[in-house]
This record gives structure tokens, sequence and C-alpha cells, in this order.
């Protein structure tokens, strides 16, 4: 007896679907110990700009700027805020970088702003809320 038309559309069905099914991601059912190896929502956010400071050894400057940010970076971890990596670099080690910033660091860089001489709390701070929040920084 030969399979009649319906027959054979079911058989190619049941194979087509095997095939999708095996180019499907895995899913994780509630309760499961996996996790989703993306995270589409963390993809969509832009990643935060590097706070830049420009010093040298042994200026003293540098190192209370570099003191200051510190503390104001595990501040706003401490808060819930975003917290940019902080990128030190050492103007010797670049001639262009020497002859920017030799008479005027400590310089902080965040995004496309900078501030020159850093000695204080309150530029700092202004800058990262700013660049970072939504709502600035009181002045």
């Amino acid at each position: 007896m030969a399979p009649d038309a319906g027959t054979l559309l079911a058989g190619a069905a049941s194979r087509d679907h095997g095939r999708r099914a095996s180019l499907r991601r895995p899913v994780n059912l509630p309760g499961s110990d996996t996790a989703p190896d993306y995270n589409p929502s963390a993809m969509s956010v832009p990643p935060l700009p590097d706070l830049i400071l420009y010093s040298r050894p042994g200026c003293d400057l540098c190192g209370e700027a570099r003191s200051t940010i510190e503390a104001l970076l595990a501040a706003r971890r401490d808060a819930g805020q975003p917290v940019p990596e902080l990128v030190e670099r050492d103007i010797d080690t670049d001639p262009a970088w020497h002859d920017a910033f030799f008479a005027t660091i400590p310089v902080v860089e965040l995004g496309d702003r900078r501030l020159e001489l850093v000695t204080g709390v309150a530029k700092v701070r202004r800058l990262l809320a700013d660049i970072l929040d939504t709502e600035p920084a009181r002045r």
C-alpha cells in the first residue's frame, strides 16, 4: 500500500522540525543552573570611556590627584554608579604627551573633556557626573 500525500507531508514536516530544532539556541528553564552565553541588554549599553590621568614619577600633585580619583571612583562604585577604568599615562614615555602636558600635570581626560592642574575633588566629581550620569552634578 502506497502512503498517501498527507502521510508524506507529515513525515517531511517532522524531519524539517528536527533540523530547525537543532539550530536553535538552548533555552534555560526556570531553576536551571546555567546562564545564557550572552546578555542582549548589556550589549546595547555603550562601554564607558576610560578615565585617563596624565602624570609623571615624582610629581606630588599627580599622587594627590590619583588618590582623589581613586577615592571618588570607590565612592561611585559603592553607590552603584558607573565607574570608568582609571588609566595612568606617564608623560615621560611619550614626547607628544610631555610637550602637551608638562606644565599642566596632573591632567585628567574623560571622553572628550579634559581638566588640567587637577587638585580638587569638586571638579573631578563634576566631570564624572557630567559624562557618566544622566543628571549632571550640582555646581
